[in-house]
């Protein structure tokens, strides 16, 4: 494991079946749709973050608009990446009631910076871009 990662990621002992077992870093595939909606959904706010200079998160709905990732494929999602380190979840008031606000953590943002081969990257920014065209 590279010096940078082990900066920011410690194994942890997650539970499989009822036993624990210590979690160890892997390498990520981009042929699956997972990786494909975390790296949308992280772009987009990698991208606040870094270009727009916007601090603040996201709701879930506000996410799906922006990043083209299904509602409740991303609601299934988010607790895990939160859990995985990824994003950054924190309460903001919405329209009428509080809800989660997500923000990109450093795991998020090594992933982006050094995971995503950058052919994927550039078909990604391309899909968010056309997801962007429908709405």
């Amino acid at each position: 494991m590279s010096r940078e990662v082990a900066d920011y990621w410690m194994p942890k002992i997650v539970f499989v079946n009822g036993k624990p077992v210590k979690a160890t870093p892997h390498e990520a595939t981009f042929n699956g749709r997972h990786n494909a909606c975390k790296a949308k959904v992280l772009l987009v706010l990698y991208h606040r973050k870094h270009k727009l200079n916007q601090t603040d998160g996201l709701s879930l709905a506000e996410l799906c608009a922006v990043s083209g990732v299904g509602y409740n494929y991303m609601g299934s999602r988010v607790g895990k990446w939160v859990a995985w380190d990824y994003l950054v979840r924190k309460i903001k008031q919405g329209m009428n009631r509080p809800v989660y606000s997500y923000s990109i953590a450093k795991r998020g943002e090594h992933f982006i910076e050094d995971r995503i081969p950058r052919e994927r990257l550039k078909d990604y920014l391309e899909e968010i871009r056309a997801s962007r065209v429908k709405s």
